[in-house]
């Protein structure tokens, strides 16, 4: 009779001892779809960094700029080259990240040419690490401009200004005066 209750409680706790680790198993797999979905869910409401006061230094420096007038095509064209750093680069590689760029023109300039600022295009979006980049503003010009003004544009550093709108082409920041915070000889 011994042996056969001693049977009896050796069944019942090899059976006790299933049902706690397949309920384990059942409640780790629970936990584990949970914590899937809730990361799922993150990426999901993850936000697109703001751009607001990310263009200053010393997250962006303008190395070259270079505004010049191309009589042929009656188009005034600026090209801009720029670096970032780690910061700006990881805002700019954000896989949902767009921004545009405009450059203002002083008021000399604007008179000259009769526009006052570039056409939005959009950034570049930096990839691979690569920490620079080189961008071309191009603008047809309502009249053509003489020998005398297109040397004047491109040789006068004036204040131009570089204005950096978010995905839906609002304004976040106006980087002021370009050739004060570059590389770039004046």
């Amino acid at each position: 009779m011994k042996q056969y209750l001693l049977f009896i409680l050796l069944i019942a706790l090899i059976s006790a001892g299933y049902y706690t680790s397949s309920g384990n198993k059942e409640s780790s797999q629970a936990r584990q779809k949970n914590s899937d979905h809730k990361n799922e869910e993150t990426r999901k409401n993850k936000k697109v960094p703001s751009l607001a006061d990310q263009f200053v230094v010393p997250n962006f420096q303008v190395n070259s700029f270079k505004p010049s007038y191309n009589k042929e095509s009656n188009e005034l064209s600026i090209q801009m080259t720029y670096q970032v750093n780690e910061k700006l680069y990881k805002v700019l590689s954000h896989p949902d990240q767009q921004y545009y760029l405009s450059i203002e023109l002083p008021n000399n300039i604007s008179k000259i040419t009769g526009i006052k600022n570039t056409d939005q295009i959009q950034g570049p979006m930096l990839a691979d690490h690569r920490m620079s980049s080189t961008i071309v503003f191009k603008n047809k010009l309502p009249h053509t401009l003489t020998n005398k003004q297109a040397t004047y544009i491109r040789e006068k550093k004036l204040d131009y200004n570089l204005n950096v709108f978010d995905k839906d082409r609002d304004l976040v920041l106006r980087y002021m005066d370009i050739y004060l915070g570059t590389t770039v000889p004046q």
